[in-house]
């Protein structure tokens, strides 16, 4: 998806009612909905179209696939790219309005997509719970993807099963782009365990030199005593 219709999409969400692509007509209700975070109840628009008419495909590939995604994008879109909600003094509080609303209404699109699956990238991780991505796979649907994680990644945590999570539409030519992400983890985990080794060897080393000096000590008192 272009950057343009993306940016589109996402000013159409965060409409207090968003109007959807053309020639698609949505209905909204109105509900009180129990906000656990403020500890209150406000109203919520309700449409008769979960995905605001676009589909769960098309907000899915928004890329906003977490509240931290949705958050950062905000960031970048209206306040230049500002590292934190919090360097923005007082309008922190509008970094946060704006991603809630944005992440609200994707959540349960993302889920469903991330949950079905479809033909392109998947994530291969220890657990569901986790969002550390060992490798990704192209694969036709979720149960190939669990194949493949299944026969190529080794478990070394004992668990049953590996998790897989749909990442993004598209052809096996996104893969290496995936996949450098992970090499550069793994490169810059290798430099920091040599890195150890060298410390640790130096200290075997010091240990060493520190027994054969002990070992020469003796060894000259007694000399001297016999």
């Amino acid at each position: 998806m272009n950057t343009d219709r993306r940016d589109k999409i996402v000013a159409d969400l965060l409409r207090k009612r968003p109007n959807g692509p053309r020639r698609v007509t949505l209905v909204y209700d109105e509900i009180q909905k129990y906000d656990y975070d403020r500890d209150y109840y406000r109203t919520v628009q309700v449409p008769n179209d979960p995905s605001y008419g676009y589909g769960e495909d098309t907000l899915f590939q928004l890329g906003l696939h977490s509240h931290q995604q949705v958050t950062r994008y905000v960031l970048d879109r209206y306040f230049g790219g500002a590292s934190t909600p919090e360097s923005l003094g007082a309008r922190k509080s509008t970094v946060t309005r704006r991603s809630n609303r944005i992440w609200e209404r994707l959540k349960d699109p993302v889920s469903v997509v991330q949950r079905e699956g479809g033909s392109g990238i998947y994530g291969i991780k220890r657990s569901s719970y986790t969002t550390d991505v060992l490798a990704y796979v192209h694969a036709l649907n979720k149960e190939e993807a669990q194949t493949l994680a299944d026969m190529f990644i080794p478990n070394a945590d004992g668990r049953p099963y590996l998790a897989v999570q749909f990442v993004e539409f598209g052809g096996s030519d996104k893969l290496r782009a995936h996949n450098d992400k992970i090499r550069a983890k793994t490169e810059k985990q290798v430099a920091q365990h040599k890195h150890t080794i060298d410390a640790l060897q130096k200290k075997i080393d010091r240990a060493k030199s520190f027994a054969a000096t002990l070992e020469i000590l003796e060894n000259h008192q007694l000399a001297l005593e016999g």
